[in-house]
Parts: structure tokens; C-alpha cells; sequence
């Protein structure tokens, strides 16, 4: 930065005071605003203080809304001014607005920006004002603040949810201002951009460049050298996809993307696990519930009378050290209970079973980490640190398992930061490498201390980085990255070192996402449009959780049969724009849930091809999808072979899903035979056909007048301003906003049973396996009664020399066939042989 530059921005600097001054001494309203926001509550805010949000047994409950009419908000934000607001709200709002509009008071029109935005001192949020007050505010500022430049920018880029028109040249204008004045978030932001080529030229170098920087202004600017090399701090990371408290984007059974949520609160283990029950032989004498009321270890006044509750306190703690999704961490209450369970315990350590010796190790562990780290302490204290993970590890590697203790691992830290014994560090280390609760600490400090002595035989410092780095250590995955650009035998373009850096720049989520945090915040308070806001926000910066979070808020998706959200259509798009991105970033899910979001707005060839690329990478809900196009000629031409092949793969994928793909395939099948009856040779059976399908068609039209909803437009909010629009809505909101058989019986229209999920040719498919079946079960019949020789699949059915195959003697045993005895007589029939078969 050269000196002209500095010079520029202190005199904006100077003029921008000189004007808040000046204003805040004449603007009295700006004064009184000030004195009455300081009695006000600015933000609730429920992780901090627990008490203000009750949710479920395991501590999370959000609802995340269907619909959005922009109509029905508009009118919510009127009679909230009107009715709802208290005296202060409505004083403050007008004292601000003098402040701002009649003096402009720049602390004024920033503050009602954020109150619109973010819902500050309980304001109900209007995207209209807060954009109108934030280009205001930069107006005013001459556009010298590198936060609201970048956060208008993301408004300009998204049309702010379909508030204002997009306008990417103008959004990415904001962006790079915002970066060039030292906005991280801006900075992360264009990087991504550059990275993936989404609203700017594909530009790998750049993206590379900017990333590398932001990694190293990160290490040298928020990291000490005891954070980076011995402790890293810990994070109460909120980068998480919101569809994963339910379990992700799809079934459990078709899922192919991993869960995100990794803290929430405990749940306790299966006592009768295989790990567990193999630890203690098979005898499981622990008794697990909540911690009684009058024990020391006492949570939240529960009470309970089991009599073994070392488990439970192990876990109580354990929650209290990492903090859960709903509840700050507290390592003093963590070290607490863990130093309760050692003074209580320690004598009954020699007629402890393997299992309780476990959690008791485990408590004992966790205690001389915190004493290590300091976390919950005025400061560390290596003396207990040692002496408690000593005990830990001792007593569980002398039980019968082959568990390895995690104190491994703080205990070569401490020898080799603290006492100077290296090689002692190294056999911890080494000990420690292939336990579960090794996150790459272990790897790293190897491949510090290889390069330091290449003669030690260590290992390769490059391979035990780059398992470092797998593993997800977040140093190793800076240093990795700084390594392969060293490295004379670099297979890594510049992609691949982007991507690391990024994976680390994102990793430090407490500074260059903090709001995340408040987004979930806001969506436990039923601020769901805030979360939103939040959720945009790192999204763009590239977080691919917050782009699944940022998606499920823009737009619900669905369950089978169900009416489709009242959505705009800005949204449903910006929606599919967030899944697509984060599918590119190898979420394959989030590939078919974005072919879902077109396919539900009718764009089937963009459908098709999001199902396309996750098929390819053996996703089975994607291959499934695609055997439907093929079928059905959804955004591709009607292909029966090509559907036959995915739904084939999808069994290859898939094992459980067999009975479904068999019967898909057999469905398939008869949809073709029925297609050739339709468009075959003029016959006497294609016109007996034709008849049939037509009262089928008369039958399933009048059936459907049962079922097809009331159209009523979203409109209608706006043109009953007189009415009862709290009534107008509950009926409109729940409207299917799509057009539903309007095809009359004559057109050969198949969307007669799309309130069922059904197409025409499904209704006659059903019926013709209805027929067969039928025709089996009597034939079955027929064949028992008639005494028939009849073969289904080449078992035989109780007819011809069934009778005396597998009798009973009087013993109650089987005897086999008696070759020697002679048969009865064959029915005139002749021997039948029925194959049933999926196709």
C-alpha cells in the first residue's frame, strides 16, 4: 500500500468524523435515540443464556417455514406498527428516522439499517428498508466501510431474495471496493468466485493467489506460536447444513454426503454395543440415567436413583467442554465435575470392571487435558496435567483391550515442548497414530520434528503432512499447502493448493464467518429470515454448508404427494443456484436435491442434467431419478432401454433397493408392451383395448374431481386489503401454485392423477398387474382343488404327486419321495409350468 493511498483513507477517515460529529452535536433526536436504546434489550440471544430457549431432550428444535408470499410480510410489518409495537419501539423508530433522514446522522441510518436487517431492538425485518438505509449509509460514508460495502454487494449479487433486481456487474463492483479496503470476507468471497468461475471469468490463479494470502494474513494475525505449534484453540464451530438435524438432504439409505452436525448434546451409547460389550466380556453392570438430584454431581436439578452414574458424568462433562449447538462451552464446570468423579472414585478403581475402568480412564484424560491447555483456568498446570494423564493412561492400557490411550497424545506434546525429551515425544507420538481420536496432531508434529532431524528415521515429513492434513488437522493443512509449492516433486496444479488453502482459510470460522453463530441464533428464535441473511452470507464467501443451509431456507423441498411450497420464483432459483454450488464441491446430495428444485419448477432438462452428473458418481437416488426421465421422457427423449439400464444400476449401487428396481423394471416392461397395444396394427384387440383405457380414463377423471384443490392466487392478500387478511392467507398459503388437470378425458393428457403422483399409464400398469395377480391367485386356486401338476418358478403347487411327496409318518417324521410307490395318474391338463418373472 503506497502512501498515497494511506494519506486518502485518513482524510476520509477525518472528514467522515468531521461530519458524525458535527451532526451528533446538533441532532438532538440521535441523542435521545441513544438514551433510550440503552434501556433497551438490543438482541436476544439463546446459546448464551439457555434459559431463553427450551427445546427438545436433545436440545435443538427450529421450524423452518414453507411458504414466503412477500405480500403476506409486507402486511405482517404493517400491523406490527400498527398494533404490535411497543411505546419505546415506536419512539425510537421515529426519533431514528429523524436522526436519519432530516440531519443525516450517518450513526443514525446505520443503526436502522441493522435493525431492519438483522431485527435489532425487536423491529420486524423489511429487506426494502434495510437495503434503502445501507446505500444510504454508503452514500454517506463515501463508500469508506468495507462492511457494508461487502454486504450490499451479496444484496445486489442475490437480488436480496427477489427484493431488488440482480445486478451482478454492480454487486461484484461492491465486493472488490470491499476487498481492496481490507475485507476478509470479501476477499474470501471473490477467491471463490475466481475458483469456480460463478459471476466472473474461471480464473485458478487468482483464486490461488487470493486464498494463499488470506492464509497467511490468518496464521500471522490471529495465531500465536504456542497456538500453532503446541495447542491449537478450539473452535464452537456453526457451519453446518440444517437439513442434517433431520437427518440430511436424503434418506439415511440413499444418503452419499456425511452428517455436519457434530455437537450436539450427547447421547448415550448402546450398552449392549459390540465395542462395549467386548471390553467387559460380555458383563455390562453399568447403570445409565441422569444424575440424581442430591449427588455432587448434580445437573440442572435432575434427579434419578441409579446407583452407577459415572457414565453420565462423563458425558455431562464432555458437553460442558465442547459446548453443544444450543449452549456455550464451560470448562470450569467440565473440570469440576471431572475432578468430583477422580476424588470419588479412586478408591473403587480395583473392583472396577473393564467397562467402568473405560469411562473412568477417559474422565481422568480429559481432566489433564484441560489442566494442559489451561481451557476453564487462570492458566495451565502441567504438574496435575501429567500426573492425571499418566493415571489415565496406565490404568487403561493395563486392562485386558487393546485400547491406546489418548494421553498419548498431550503427553508427547508436553515432553517435547516442555521437558525437551524428544525421543520421548516421538514414542507417544507413535503410539498414538492409529487411535480414532487422533485428528492429524500426531502426523504434524512427526513431520515437524522429521524435517528437523532428517537421520531419525521418523517417516517422510511430506507424506505424514499430507495425512495431517487428511485427517483434518487445521495447521497441517497451511503447512501441506506451503510444502507442495516447495516441493521439486509437485503432481499438484494450482487448483488442488487453492483448494487446501481454502479448506484452512474456511476452517478458521470464528473470523471469517462469525455470524454464523448468529444465524442459528436467530433460527432457534423463529428469525428465520435473518438466518437467512446470515446463512447468504457465507455462502458466498463459499461454504458449502452454509450454501445447503442458505437453500433449505430459500426453498423446502417437498415430501412425495405434497403440495408444492408458495414460493416466489427468485427464490426457487437462487435455491437451486446454492445446491448446484455446493454439489460442484462435492456434496453429491445436494446435486439431486437441486435437479429436484427444477424438476418441481418444470426446467426437466436442467433437471436432468444435475441428475445426470450425481449419477455418474453412483449416487442411487440420481440413478433413479434418471431411469424416470428415460421413462417418462422428462428432459430427454422417451428411452424404455436406457431407464431399464439405471434402474438396473441402481440395484448395483444399492443392494437393499433390489425388490424396488425389480418391480420398477417390471412396471417398465408392461408401460412398453401397453405403448405398442396403443400404437401398433389397427387390430381387433387394439380397438377392445382402446375401449377399456377409455372407461379407465372416464373412472379415474371422476375420482379425480374428488381430489383436485381449490386454485385461489397469491394476489389475493393485495386485492382484499379490506378483508380479513389473517383469514385470506391461512386459506391461500397451503394453495397448490400449479396448474392441476385441466386436460379433459379426450386429450391423452397424463397429468390427470398428478394430485396422486400418478400418470396415466401408471393407472393402466396397476391394473394390468392387478389382472395377473388376480389371475394367479385363482389359477393357485384351481390347480389345489383340481388336483393339477402346476409349477410357479419351479416350485410346485399341491397338485399331481404332491401328495405323496414330504408326508409325515406317525413318528412325526419326513420321509422323502418314495420312488417305489406308484403315481397317480397325470391330469389331462398336462403338466403347467408358470414363471413369474421380474424383468
Amino acid at each position: 500500500m503506497n502512501f498515497a493511498t494511506i494519506l486518502n483513507k485518513i482524510m476520509v477517515s477525518l472528514s467522515l468524523l468531521t461530519k458524525i460529529t458535527y451532526a451528533t452535536d446538533s441532532d438532538s433526536s440521535w441523542l435521545q435515540a441513544q438514551k433510550l436504546m440503552s434501556g433497551m434489550t438490543k438482541r436476544i440471544d439463546p446459546i448464551s443464556d439457555s434459559s431463553l430457549y427450551l427445546g427438545d431432550a436433545y436440545g435443538i428444535t427450529f421450524t423452518i417455514p414453507i411458504d414466503y408470499l412477500p405480500e403476506y410480510e409486507k402486511y405482517k410489518f404493517n400491523v406490527y406498527w400498527t398494533d404490535d409495537a411497543s411505546i419505546k419501539q415506536k419512539e425510537l423508530y421515529d426519533l431514528l428516522r429523524d436522526s436519519a433522514d432530516n440531519h443525516l446522522n450517518v450513526n443514525a441510518t446505520y443503526t436502522l439499517m441493522r435493525n431492519f436487517l438483522y431485527q435489532e431492538y425487536d423491529f420486524p425485518q423489511n429487506k426494502k428498508l434495510a437495503f434503502n438505509y445501507i446505500d444510504k449509509f454508503n452514500n454517506m460514508t463515501n463508500y469508506s466501510c468495507s462492511e457494508t460495502l461487502f454486504h450490499q454487494g451479496v444484496m445486489y449479487m442475490t437480488g436480496f431474495f427477489g427484493e431488488i433486481p440482480i445486478d451482478e456487474a454492480k454487486g461484484l463492483l461492491f465486493i472488490k471496493k470491499s476487498a481492496d479496503l481490507g475485507n476478509l470476507q470479501a476477499r474470501q468471497t471473490l477467491a471463490y468466485k475466481y475458483l469456480h468461475g460463478i459471476n466472473v471469468p474461471r480464473d485458478i490463479e487468482k483464486a490461488f493467489l487470493l486464498y494463499h494470502d488470506i492464509g497467511n494474513e490468518l496464521k500471522s494475525r490471529y495465531f500465536t506460536e504456542y497456538d500453532w505449534d503446541v495447542v491449537t484453540p478450539y473452535i464452537e464451530g456453526y457451519n453446518i447444513r440444517l437439513p442434517d438435524f433431520d437427518g440430511g438432504l436424503l434418506d439415511p439409505e440413499l444418503r452419499q454426503t456425511g452428517l455436519s452436525t457434530n455437537r450436539k448434546k450427547s447421547i448415550r451409547p448402546d450398552i449392549t454395543s459390540s465395542v462395549l460389550t467386548k471390553m467387559s466380556s460380555g458383563n455390562i453392570v453399568l447403570q445409565f440415567g441422569d444424575i440424581g438430584e442430591s449427588s455432587p454431581f448434580a445437573i440442572n436439578g435432575e434427579n434419578d436413583d441409579s446407583s452407577d452414574q459415572l457414565v453420565d458424568i462423563f458425558y455431562a462433562a464432555w458437553d460442558e467442554f465442547r459446548g453443544t449447538y444450543t449452549k456455550e462451552r464451560n470448562c470450569t464446570r467440565a473440570i469440576e465435575l471431572l475432578q468430583l468423579v477422580y476424588n470419588n472414585y479412586q478408591d473403587d478403581v480395583p473392583i472396577m470392571d473393564n467397562l467402568q475402568k473405560f469411562f473412568y480412564c477417559n474422565s481422568l484424560d480429559l481432566l489433564g487435558h484441560l489442566y494442559f491447555t489451561g481451557d476453564g483456568l487462570p492458566d495451565c498446570d502441567i504438574d496435575k496435567a501429567i500426573f492425571f494423564l499418566n493415571k489415565s493412561k496406565h490404568l487403561l492400557e493395563e486392562a485386558p483391550s487393546t485400547l491406546v490411550s489418548r494421553a498419548n497424545i498431550d503427553l508427547g506434546l508436553i515432553s517435547q515442548f516442555y521437558s525437551g525429551n524428544v525421543s520421548q515425544a516421538i514414542t507417544y507420538y507413535q503410539s498414538a497414530a492409529h487411535i480414532r481420536t487422533n485428528n492429524g496432531i500426531v502426523e504434524y508434529q512427526l513431520s515437524k520434528l522429521s524435517e528437523l532431524m532428517p537421520n531419525g528415521k521418523i517417516g517422510d515429513p511430506f507424506t505424514l503432512m499430507k495425512t495431517a492434513n487428511w485427517k483434518g488437522y487445521n495447521p497441517a493443512k497451511f503447512e501441506f499447502a506451503k510444502m507442495i509449492e516447495k516441493s521439486a516433486r509437485n503432481k499438484y496444479d494450482s487448483a488442488d493448493i487453492a483448494n487446501i488453502y481454502k479448506k484452512f482459510v474456511e476452517a478458521s470460522e470464528n473470523i471469517m464467518a462469525p455470524y454464523l453463530r448468529d444465524a442459528f441464533s436467530h433460527l432457534l428464535m423463529g428469525n428465520s429470515e435473518v438466518s437467512l441473511w446470515y446463512y447468504t452470507l457465507a455462502a458466498e464467501q463459499g461454504f458449502e454448508a452454509a450454501q445447503i443451509s442458505a437453500a433449505s431456507l430459500l426453498y423446502q423441498i417437498p415430501y412425495k404427494r405434497e403440495e408444492l411450497p408458495i414460493t416466489p420464483r427468485e427464490r426457487q432459483i437462487l435455491a437451486a443456484a446454492y445446491y448446484t454450488r455446493a454439489f460442484k464441491q462435492d456434496n453429491l446430495d445436494a446435486g439431486v436435491i437441486a435437479g429436484d428444485v427444477y424438476y418441481n419448477m418444470g426446467d426437466y432438462e436442467k433437471a436432468f442434467t444435475l441428475y445426470q452428473g450425481a449419477s455418474g458418481r453412483q449416487s442411487p437416488q440420481a440413478l433413479w431419478n434418471m431411469a424416470y426421465m428415460y421413462e417418462n421422457g422428462l428432459g430427454t427423449p422417451k428411452d424404455y432401454f436406457l431407464a431399464k439400464r439405471f434402474y438396473d444400476e441402481v440395484y448395483l449401487v444399492n443392494k437393499k433397493l433390489l425388490l424396488a428396481s425389480k418391480m420398477s423394471i417390471w412396471k417398465l416392461q408392461l408401460k412398453q408392451w401397453i405403448d405398442w397395444m396403443n400404437n401398433g396394427k389397427d387390430t381387433f384387440w387394439r380397438r377392445r383395448w382402446h375401449r377399456l383405457c377409455f372407461n379407465v380414463l372416464r373412472v379415474k377423471s371422476y375420482i379425480q374431481s374428488w381430489f383436485t384443490p381449490t386454485r385461489l392466487a397469491h394476489k389475493l392478500v393485495v386485492q382484499n386489503e379490506g378483508g380479513d387478511n389473517d383469514k385470506i392467507y391461512t386459506t391461500a398459503r397451503r394453495t397448490i401454485d400449479h396448474k392441476v388437470g385441466d386436460s379433459d378425458i379426450g386429450s391423452g393428457d397424463d397429468g390427470s392423477f398428478e394430485i396422486l403422483g400418478f400418470t396415466g399409464q401408471d393407472i393402466t400398469s396397476m391394473l394390468v398387474m392387478l389382472l395377473i395377480f388376480i389371475t394367479i391367485v385363482v389359477v393357485r386356486h384351481m390347480a389345489i382343488r383340481g388336483n393339477w401338476n402346476i409349477v410357479i418358478n419351479g416350485v410346485r403347487i399341491n397338485g399331481g404327486d404332491n401328495n405323496n411327496d414330504n408326508n409325515n409318518d406317525n413318528n412325526g417324521n419326513q420321509n422323502a419321495d418314495n420312488n417305489d410307490q406308484p403315481r397317480p395318474a397325470q391330469n389331462p391338463w398336462g403338466n403347467v409350468d408358470i414363471q413369474i418373472f421380474a424383468i
